[in-house]
């Protein structure tokens, strides 16, 4: 929830505290906000919490950011080029992103300039080498077409499937083609643990198997049909059944949702 409302601050991380208590950090924009949506888990917001180990102390005058490792190295490379970077260009480079497996996906509204487009392939090149990936992609709004089909652009690579394991289920799909919905991990958890031994379950909207595939791996349901009409989304659905061996229980029904 944090995430979509762009108020979890993916540069630090979630701390588990003696208390059995979770520290996530937030930033700037989650003042007030818990509180707002009235939510069921209790919440209490502190203005700054600072957790240190001794490792961490030890490791302290020499950890570096990937954030701070990307203003570098792009740095080093307009120095290269002759390409001055000031405070808009600063602004312009994105300090998050989604990781799956080698490829690196962008926020929108970033890399905006036309600027960058002088650095040529060598600022991908360049950023991929940095971060320890070999793929890079970038996304935009979601199409409005009855499919939600994301708009991603490959800046790096040409290969756009990736994999991404949630609770010990594999999901693989095509960046371009269709969404990962990270929101969608409290309730996976909650089908994961129902009890489905000898019952058949009907998902309708199936996507790429976000829930199909924790009836079937977890719950053990008997036999799902799982229905669906996005022709991307079911070539990662049948990929997906495949990948965690449960193909045999799962009936794919393509076509609307609302006739099939």
């Amino acid at each position: 929830m944090l995430e979509t409302e762009n108020i979890y601050d993916k540069k630090r991380k979630i701390a588990k505290l003696e208390n059995g208590e979770v520290a996530i950090p937030i930033n700037g924009n989650g003042k007030g906000f818990l509180e707002a949506k009235n939510c069921n888990t209790e919440f209490q917001e502190v203005q700054t919490l600072v957790i240190r180990s001794e490792k961490i102390k030890i490791r302290e005058k020499t950890l570096v950011s990937d954030y701070e490792k990307l203003i570098r190295n792009i740095n080093s490379l307009a120095k290269d080029k002759g390409i001055e970077i000031h405070d808009v260009l600063v602004s312009d480079i994105p300090s998050h992103w989604e990781k799956h497996e080698d490829l690196l996906l962008f926020p929108d509204k970033c890399f905006v300039s036309e600027v960058w487009e002088s650095f040529g392939n060598d600022l991908w090149t360049a950023i991929a080498t940095c971060l320890g990936v070999n793929r890079l992609a970038q996304k935009s709004t979601i199409t409005r077409d009855g499919y939600r089909t994301p708009q991603v652009k490959l800046l790096l690579g040409d290969n756009s499937w990736v994999k991404h394991k949630d609770n010990g289920i594999v999901y693989s799909f095509d960046v371009t083609k269709c969404m990962f919905s990270a929101g969608n991990i409290t309730e996976k958890l909650r089908i994961g643990k129902f009890d489905c031994a000898g019952e058949t379950v009907v998902d309708l909207y199936a996507g790429i198997g976000y829930f199909v595939l924790p009836y079937l791996v977890h719950a053990r349901a008997s036999k799902v049909y799982a229905c669906e009409w996005n022709e991307h989304a079911l070539k990662a659905l049948r990929r997906n059944l495949q990948l965690n061996h449960v193909e045999e229980r799962c009936l794919v029904l393509p076509g609307d949702n609302r006739k099939v």
